[in-house]
């Protein structure tokens, strides 16, 4: 995927489909009546942020360090398919699958409690994992010469982590809205159900969170082909 196939993937990827089926896709208005890329990160980035991200433009462009070749890289990369592999593990909640066909409101409240304390949890865990391989990444690529994108990703980084966990705070409250809704509706709603919801939210979050990652991953393959 190219870096423009990644940037419109971060405005429209499965993560904002999903919170728009679920009815909580609405955005602020974008006043400037621009519906460009540009237009709309230049909602999100502040004057400070685009004195850091000038700076990070004006880094200053040095030849690849000789020895870095493309096995070695791979090498490097591989743990961005084995971490994918790792946190795209379902969910285990074993109080879904334990509650009777016919669940009242309560053992549906009680199930989403369990799964939505896992679901913290592996949010954490992502966060963590991914923020330490980006950095990583990062590294690899002023290694090889790439100082200026490596300094533009992190200060991408910082720039649009907040207007990203604030996207991931509007998936959890469109998760327990939908908790709340099937348990008024407890005759139609099945546990299994809201665990559905939990695997879909977290596949659309987590392809979300991947995405930085694997725009590095193409930049560091490009620079040991060229």
């Amino acid at each position: 995927m190219d870096g423009g196939r990644k940037a419109a993937a971060l405005m429209e990827g499965k993560i904002v489909h999903l919170l728009e089926e679920w009815g909580a896709g609405h955005e602020p208005p974008n006043t400037s009546g621009d519906t460009g890329l540009a237009a709309r990160l230049g909602q999100w980035v502040g004057w400070r942020d685009a004195v850091d991200l000038a700076a990070a433009l004006s880094t200053p462009v040095r030849a690849s360090r000789i020895g870095l070749s493309l096995p070695s890289v791979e090498r490097d990369l591989a743990s961005i398919s084995d971490l994918r592999t790792r946190l795209a593990q379902p969910l285990e909640v074993p109080a879904l699958g334990d509650r009777p066909a016919e669940p009242s409101m309560n053992d549906i409240d009680a199930s989403f409690a369990i799964g939505r304390r896992l679901y913290l949890a592996r949010r954490q865990a992502a966060a963590r994992a991914i923020g330490s391989l980006r950095s990583c990444l990062r590294a690899l690529l002023v290694e090889m010469g790439a100082e200026r994108l490596a300094a533009i990703d992190a200060v991408m980084e910082r720039v649009l982590g907040t207007r990203q966990e604030a996207l991931y705070v509007r998936l959890l409250h469109a998760l327990e809205r939908r908790a709340c809704a099937r348990a008024t509706e407890a005759h139609s709603a099945t546990p299994p159900a809201l665990l559905e919801d939990l695997h879909k939210a977290w596949e659309a979050e987590l392809e979300y969170r991947l995405l930085p990652l694997e725009g590095l991953a193409d930049a560091l393959r490009a620079r040991t082909t060229n």
